[in-house]
């Protein structure tokens, strides 16, 4: 299912800020909602969201996502853990669209709160045990004081007003902007972006000195909850994105690792899910960019691994892909 381009819609923060490029990393208001029954190849798959992957060769060039999140790869970023998430998704009057195969419905709250998604002890190789070439903007150490935050809607909800999945991207350098501001009335759903993806399929939620990963400080954030707890209240989806870059020789090698393996791409999806299902969030992202030409099968493979651990928790999870080829 494709849908067309509406105008942006507002996640932006006061005029004083700097680009709005900068504060809101894309639009794909053409999100496509991937099923279980995805083609074997991605020669063959649907649309992604953000419109059709880029062509292979040298026309292919990093996108905005990849350079915000480089620019912004040095942030000391504050979060303070948040409580668990009580305002579980209710689909808003007159939502039809198929979401993971099934039409849209009520989904769970929170399990836990993000200072105990924060304190579980997730298996992964800790982020200093990578060559530092290999080390990605999530990986970053964070200081982590106490601040407050609470999203307040820029306009009311007209039940009847939104006509189209409209996606929009909200990057943790956004969460600290006191003065951001969310438009229920034009986003259906907004996609916390993000946090990495190891070699090994672990989500990089550590550093190696033990510390959180900014990344997933934000997404276990007190500024987070508000988010997601706001985006339910007005019937909107918030989803995590998980990146995997390789437009350098490093991210190559590192996206191979997870893509080459059926037991990395197992533990990436499960890691997914559980996040998903933790946090009372409504799906995943996959923003793999560029996916190395001869991995777009196991890339396949991963999402579809992804559809599955989400159905066991819960059926009607979104999820999405964001993804360019690039040639060997």
């Amino acid at each position: 299912m494709t849908m067309s381009r509406p105008p942006a819609p507002t996640i932006t923060p006061s005029a004083s800020a700097h680009d709005v490029r900068a504060r809101l990393l894309a639009l794909a208001a053409g999100a496509v909602l991937l099923v279980a029954g995805l083609p074997a190849s991605l020669a063959s798959a649907a649309e992604p969201a953000g419109g059709p992957a880029p062509a292979e060769g040298p026309a292919l060039r990093p996108t905005v996502q990849y350079e915000e999140a480089m620019a912004h790869a040095g942030d000391k970023t504050t979060f303070v853990a948040g409580d668990r998430v009580t305002v579980p998704f209710k689909p808003r009057s007159g939502d039809r669209w198929t979401v993971g195969g099934v039409t849209p419905r009520e989904l769970p709250a929170g399990r836990l709160s993000g200072k105990a998604i924060r304190e579980a002890k997730t298996p992964q190789r800790p982020i200093g045990t990578v060559p530092a070439a290999a080390v990605g903007p999530a990986d970053l150490p964070y200081l982590d004081p106490s601040t407050t935050f609470v999203a307040r809607p820029a306009a009311a909800v007209d039940p009847g007003a939104l006509k189209r999945e409209v996606f929009g991207f909200l990057p943790y350098w956004e969460l600290s902007a006191s003065s951001t501001r969310y438009d229920w009335e034009k986003l259906s759903t907004v996609a916390y972006f993000g946090v990495g993806a190891s070699g090994s399929g672990a989500l990089q939620q550590r550093n190696s000195d033990g510390s959180t990963t900014v990344g997933w400080s934000g997404w276990t954030s007190s500024k987070m909850t508000s988010v997601i707890n706001a985006a339910h209240a007005s019937g909107a989806r918030v989803v995590l994105t998980i990146q995997s870059f390789a437009w350098s020789s490093a991210g190559v090698a590192r996206q191979k690792s997870l893509l080459g393996s059926s037991g990395n791409r197992a533990n990436l999806a499960r890691q997914i899910a559980a996040a998903v299902r933790d946090r009372g969030a409504d799906g995943a992202n996959l923003d793999f960019e560029p996916i190395v030409a001869t991995y777009a099968d196991e890339f396949t493979s991963l999402v579809r691994a992804v559809r599955s651990e989400l159905n066991k928790v819960h059926a009607g999870y979104q999820l999405t892909f964001d993804a360019g080829m690039r040639a060997e």
